[in-house]
């Protein structure tokens, strides 16, 4: 089993509940300030708490939802293979073969074909990528 170490608020979350056990056995605690007192600091806490909690339920259930999203994306990639290919077989004419094939390389993320560069643009020219694997861009 994972070891789960607590950072940020979760870690100042559980110090402020050692701040207040501490507090707890000095029977003398009476402070002036009305917000510092120990029914104040424990209410705090009380809030303080629930909202870790109610972040981390959040965060599973994300967790959760990208993962499915994920699953159902994984199909897509070789269905759009398969209706390539089976528009193949129809024998569909060369414009429509081209549109499915240039839909087929933006759901796969192929690259474009790539023209003939001289070494002298080479240095000028900037490359950029053409994939388009983002859950947004293929939806």
């Amino acid at each position: 089993m994972k070891s789960k170490v607590e950072t940020g608020h979760a870690r100042n979350v559980e110090n402020f509940k050692k701040l207040i056990q501490t507090v707890k056995p000095f029977s003398l605690y009476n402070p002036s300030m009305k917000e510092i007192s120990l029914e104040s600091l424990e209410e705090m806490y009380k809030s303080a708490h629930y909202v870790v909690m109610d972040v981390e339920r959040k965060r599973k259930e994300n967790s959760i939802a990208i993962h499915k999203r994920q699953q159902e994306y994984k199909r897509l990639k070789p269905l759009a293979t398969r209706l390539y290919n089976m528009a193949a077989i129809l024998n569909l004419n060369e414009g429509d073969m081209e549109q499915i094939k240039s839909l087929r390389n933006v759901i796969q993320g192929s690259p474009q074909t790539k023209r003939k560069i001289s070494a002298m643009e080479r240095q000028s020219v900037r490359a950029y990528s053409t994939s388009r694997q983002s859950f947004t861009q293929l939806a």
